[in-house]
């Protein structure tokens, strides 16, 4: 009785060998790109995922202007008593919502 056995080219020292360097090459990648936060975090600074201060919006100033306008009236209706608290939530998001379909910061 005679047992063959067939290799695949995953089971060979070059595959392992790709496999390596395309490790590598992922591993520096992510260093790149994440290096400092990775370092920071090994040093014990706390992780941050939502910027400290929102930045200023230069580049659509009527975006910023309709959502004064809109979330500074939703406010008002809010403060009036015109709106309930479950209603602010929704009223304001929809007046973010229309502002940023109607000033679109993106060409």
């Amino acid at each position: 009785m005679t047992v063959t056995t067939t290799s695949s080219f995953l089971d060979t020292a070059v595959a392992r060998l790709i496999a390596l360097l395309l490790a590598g090459l992922i591993g520096y990648v992510l260093y790149a790109e994440w290096g400092s936060q990775i370092m920071a975090t090994v040093q014990g600074e706390p992780i941050s995922l939502v910027a400290d201060k929102a930045p200023a919006n230069e580049a659509a100033p009527a975006l910023d202007a309709c959502l004064a306008k809109r979330v500074g009236d939703v406010e008002a209706m809010k403060s009036d008593g015109v709106i309930t608290e479950a209603q602010y939530a929704d009223f304001k998001a929809s007046a973010i919502r229309l502002c940023r379909v109607q000033n679109p910061t993106r060409p």
